[in-house]
């Protein structure tokens, strides 16, 4: 959001070009590059802000910058009431964590990032189309994309960057392979004796290691078991086939089943035992 100072707040992400991809959290540290206020999005995770005072701690103690930042809860829809505020004003933070459409909603209070862009592709190459839809307005990137929150946008990422800084291999995760459509698919949308080229890839139901005692886990408990005890209705004539190939018990490298999965498939097992 417009806002002046006496160092500017582009002065500062200059000095911090090179992490200019990472949001920044509270700092305790002399400000001689320069001082940023910021605005993000309170993560549901628990640990989720704490994660990111530590980056922004590390980027502030290399760039001599001091920030100052607000972490501003969605409930009630407080932080775009408070972007909305803002922006009228005219006066505010000076970065803001944008979700979705709000770039395009707010472009014309912000300041253009190309400068920051074009470093960023010049090191790690060109976007994907997704965040060029979001954030780049009338030949102007007006935001930076950024890795924080659970926006809803395509699976994109460079599977290198995965392996070096997280010791994933996603390809042994989901392994594509070759696969085609027909009309027995989607009947209304591909004609009879057609068949369309695309490739197949495997889903994982994935959910967030609540503690045991906590409300959320209960949520996850019930849905597990709402949706597993089901699954043969939706395996039934009527629904899509590729329900049939629903494997509950399948695992995935890297990750370690559900709690309230693994207890849902014992009871299974210890019901069919006792059948028998």
């Amino acid at each position: 959001m417009t806002a002046r100072r006496h160092v500017s707040r582009r002065s500062a992400l200059k000095l911090g070009a090179a992490t200019a991809a990472l949001p920044l959290v509270h700092i305790r540290t002399a400000g001689a590059a320069g001082k940023l206020s910021l605005a993000l999005w309170d993560h549901w995770v628990p640990t989720g802000d704490a994660a990111m005072k530590k980056l922004i701690d590390d980027w502030a103690e290399k760039n001599k910058v001091a920030v100052q930042v607000d972490f501003i809860s969605s409930i009630g829809s407080k932080i775009n009431i408070t972007m909305a505020a803002e922006a009228q004003a005219r006066t505010g933070h000076d970065v803001y964590a944008f979700d979705q459409w709000t770039v395009h909603q707010y472009a014309d209070s912000l300041d253009p990032m190309d400068d920051v862009m074009s470093r960023l592709i010049a090191k790690y190459g060109k976007l994907g189309h997704a965040y060029e839809y979001l954030a780049f307005i009338d030949k102007h990137w007006m935001a930076v994309p950024v890795g924080w929150g659970s926006a809803p946008l395509p699976p994109v990422g460079r599977l290198s960057m995965w392996k070096k800084f997280a010791g994933v291999d996603l390809q042994s995760w989901f392994p594509a392979g070759p696969s085609t459509l027909e009309a027995s698919d989607y009947p209304s949308l591909i004609g009879r004796g057609e068949r369309i080229t695309t490739i197949a890839v495997p889903t994982a139901l994935v959910a967030f290691n609540w503690p045991m005692q906590s409300n959320r886990y209960q949520r996850v408990a019930r849905f597990v078991d709402h949706l597993f005890s089901r699954i043969d209705k939706l395996q039934a004539p009527g629904f899509d086939p590729k329900w049939k190939s629903i494997n509950l018990a399948a695992t995935v490298p890297g990750l370690v089943r559900s709690r309230s999965a693994q207890e849902w498939l014992d009871r299974q097992g210890k019901a069919k035992q006792a059948t028998q």
